[in-house]
């Protein structure tokens, strides 16, 4: 059961990074460059924990 919540919060992170990469082709396309590489890290950081959380979810799921 933890192994699906895990999933679930992951694929929702990586959502979450798609979403912040569209904010910042947006804030590009404007000219505004400071919300731009602010978007790109907050992107980036989703996606890491959206990796780490599925490493999270396999390992519960291989131990259960």
């Amino acid at each position: 059961m933890r192994s699906l919540l895990y999933e679930i919060v992951a694929f929702g992170l990586l959502g979450g990074s798609v979403f912040a990469y569209y904010e910042c082709v947006t804030f590009l396309a404007n000219q505004n460059y400071v919300g731009g590489m602010f978007a790109i890290i907050i992107g980036f950081s989703l996606v890491r924990a959206g990796i780490d959380m599925s490493r999270l979810a396999a390992v519960v799921r291989r131990d259960s």
